[in-house]
């Protein structure tokens, strides 16, 4: 058979194929040349969609391939066996590809307008995004990570990373699309094809990228997606180093990095059929490295011949490709699926038992020849030729649209920054413990009206009783001490002294009369020595009892000194100080309410019986007055805020309403956000220990207090929302680009020596 390739219109090959037994001429394409080339007889009708999708990396409908292998043998250019058609079509394969759209006339506007995108500043700009990136990932990749840790859940990160990966895989292939019109080529199917027949993945026709004579065109062609999404990823990167910890646009960027990162490592991969892969195809000169490698695998395990004539350094090349193709994949899914087996039975258990069997039917069902499940079943439509805009109309999109998207970002943007905010009353005040002593009895419950002085609770109180009473009692004895001190002797001790005076001088008299007869008695030696001493003194004492009867006369008389009524008063005044605080401490068992408001304290009641000690919070009285928002922005907005700015709030009980006020004040300090009080009722010593459960950074931000009006009287305290503050008018350029602009001037200018 004879097959003539020519030149068509806007540089695509077209081939002009001769029938052998009527000489008449048929014109094919490339995809269609491709296929007919399969057709030698030793090819099996099953292999030649996969061969399909190495060589374009596109799906191949296994109708489109009925219909032509039916086609060819209607016009005599193919002999077949009629019976074996429907049945090998009727194998499936693990992709099944669907058409979109013909994207041809919008990426020739993109790439008109995106010219820019192709420039060597761009792509220098792109180098330098990634540079940054990996100086911050490699600086802080650890935070990155421990904040992925703490915000895992596993619902959570599985529906929003596979919403971003099918939104990257849109804007990814659309910019090769884009790159392929830039530079000459043509796309006219944009579509998505389903892996096991259920995953879905979005692809561009790049067929003409692959037969673009400049191989320095094609790998450019087919590595813009790469490029793409290594610069979104660097961004990813750089704006959640440079957003605030625990707001929602850190959020955002966290998840971003972990969709990029995984759909990054699946595009760039050379063991997945994606961009990777078909760049080391060509870096290779090797068309269909992995079904060959594959083959060639299998033929020299068996012992077989060669599927086809091969050089030793090919050999070598798919000896390494394909032996490490196995290895990954062996590891790749075995990690993969039981990974994915051990969360779906340790959420669902049976249920997630079931799943995982169903997961893996679908992954392993043409390999246990099961019969396939079809999700879609169409008919491939080629369509070929897009008419082109004049020249005119073509360079006011080149230049005229960047300059518009210059006036545009200088257009006046009516500037806010916000952050959430927390309802509070204009005054609060506790009703705490001024004494230590156990809970024995609340008046109050939950949302009732007291007034200022009102008991609210009472305490047991038996340590401030004990007190009372032993001060009254050493108070009673100081006092009965200081009395008899101030009154003096009594008449009687008085006249027993006087008494004992008496006694001792007669004692004396006598005493002096018996000496002096023994005086002379001893000298007519009629008493002997012994009898006149005794005599003597026997005197001498009873002169000594002389003196003392008379000092204790005269300190009887005297009365007490001055110095000890002083140390008694002293020691009265000290016990009776002790007797009022004690007196004003049993007083304070009964816990008054400070102010007239609302007890807004949950279950207060059931704090009976639990011990507070001194300046332990019972309860909270709210006083009615304005309700004032304070908002919690972050610290790098708070430049931008000033008092008497209008503030917007919505709160999460009603999303409808927008309720209007103005900066009040904005706080001296900024502060590390928490998590904010428990809502049972704990003394402050226990919310300080429940304060410790806090493992979560949130950033620090300043508290800025705002006015609230509220004319339904719908809105309660510690109501929750979020809240904007107007900053007046900015640029469009400036005010979505702050971001960057403090990454620009505050990080990268402290990395500057």
């Amino acid at each position: 058979m004879e097959i003539v390739p020519r030149l068509g219109k806007e540089g695509v090959f077209r081939y002009l194929v001769v029938a052998p037994a009527s000489d008449e001429v048929y014109e094919i394409g490339e995809k269609e040349y491709f296929i007919f080339k399969q057709f030698n007889g030793e090819t099996a009708l099953e292999t030649i969609p996969e061969r399909f999708f190495n060589h374009f990396n596109i799906p191949l409908n296994k109708d489109y391939l009925e219909s032509f292998v039916i086609h060819l043998t209607s016009l005599g250019l193919l002999e077949s066996d009629a019976s074996t058609i429907e049945e090998h079509a009727a194998q499936d394969d693990d992709i099944n590809g669907i058409k979109i759209f013909d994207p041809d006339r919008l990426l020739t506007f993109l790439s008109q307008i995106c010219w820019w995108c192709f420039t060597p500043f761009f792509l220098m700009f792109t180098g330098i995004t990634l540079f940054v990136a990996m100086g911050v990932l490699f600086k802080y990749g650890g935070d990155l990570i421990f904040e992925v840790q703490i915000l895992w859940e596993p619902g959570f990160f599985f529906f929003f990373p596979l919403l971003g990966i099918f939104v990257i895989q849109v804007a990814c292939e659309m910019v090769k699309g884009m790159t392929c019109k830039y530079y000459g080529g043509h796309v006219h199917e944009f579509g998505v094809w389903f892996v096991f027949k259920i995953i879905p993945f979005f692809y561009c026709d790049l067929t003409d990228a692959l037969w673009m004579e400049n191989q320095s065109n094609r790998k450019k062609i087919l590595s813009a997606g790469i490029v793409f999404h290594l610069l979104l990823w660097s961004m990813g990167i750089i704006g959640w180093y440079d957003t605030h910890t625990g707001s929602k646009i850190n959020l955002f960027f966290i998840i971003f990095i972990c969709v990029s990162t995984l759909y990054l490592f699946y595009s760039v991969n050379p063991f997945f059929q994606r961009d990777g892969y078909t760049l080391l195809s060509v870096w290779l000169k090797t068309p269909d490295l992995r079904s060959r490698a594959i083959n060639f695998w299998k033929h020299w395990f068996f012992k077989k011949p060669l599927p086809e004539p091969l050089t030793k350094k090919q050999v070598r090349r798919f000896k390494v490709y394909g032996l490490s193709l196995f290895g990954f994949h062996f590891v790749f899914w075995s990690a993969l699926l039981g990974f994915i087996g051990y969360l779906l039975v340790d959420l669902l258990n049976g249920i997630g038992a079931i799943l995982f069997s169903i997961i893996l039917f679908f992954r392993f069902n043409n390999y246990l020849k099961r019969i396939p499940m079809e999700l879609f079943n169409f008919k491939r439509v080629l369509l070929n030729e897009n008419g082109m805009a004049s020249l005119p109309v073509r360079r006011f999109i080149k230049f005229g649209i960047p300059i518009l998207i210059i006036l545009v970002m200088l257009i006046p943007y009516p500037f806010s920054v916000g952050g959430d905010f927390r309802i509070v009353p204009e005054n609060q005040l506790g009703i705490r413990a001024q004494v230590a002593g156990e809970i024995g009895e609340v008046f109050v419950t939950e949302g009732e009206f007291v007034e200022e002085g009102q008991p609210v609770a009472v305490m047991v109180g038996r340590e401030q009783r004990k007190t009372v009473d032993e001060v009254q009692a050493s108070l009673d004895e100081v006092h009965a001490r200081l009395e008899l001190l101030r009154q003096g002797a009594k008449t009687e001790e008085i006249q027993r002294a006087e008494q004992e005076v008496a006694t001792a001088a007669k004692s004396l008299e006598y005493s002096s009369l018996q000496a002096d007869r023994s005086e002379g008695m001893f000298k007519n030696k009629a008493i002997s020595e012994q009898d006149y001493e005794n005599a003597l003194k026997q005197r001498d004492l009873d002169k000594e009892k002389l003196e003392l009867a008379k000092k204790n006369l005269e300190l009887v008389k005297s009365g007490a000194r001055d110095e000890a009524i002083k140390a008694l008063e002293a020691e009265e005044r000290r016990l009776q100080v002790l007797f009022e605080n004690a007196n004003e401490d049993l007083k304070q068992t009964t816990m008054l309410s400070p102010a007239d408001g609302r007890i807004i304290t949950p279950f207060v009641s059931q704090t009976v019986g639990q011990y507070l000690q001194v300046g332990d919070l019972l309860a909270v009285v709210e006083q009615p007055g304005n309700i004032i928002a304070e908002i919690q922005l972050s610290e790098e907005d708070v430049g931008e805020v000033d008092v008497g700015a209008e503030t917007r709030l919505k709160t999460w009980a009603f999303p409808h309403n927008v309720y209007s006020g103005k900066v009040l004040a904005i706080a001296p300090v900024a502060f590390e956000k928490s998590k904010g009080r428990i809502d049972r009722a704990l003394s402050e010593r226990e919310w300080r220990v429940e304060q410790k459960e806090l493992i979560r950074k949130k950033g620090k931000v300043v508290r800025i207090i705002s006015s609230m009006e509220d004319p339904d009287g719908l809105l309660k305290t510690d109501m929750t929302g979020y809240g904007k503050i107007r900053c007046g008018w900015r640029p469009v350029g400036i005010a979505f680009t702050r971001w960057l602009n403090r990454f620009i001037f505050v990080e990268v200018w402290s990395w500057l020596p």
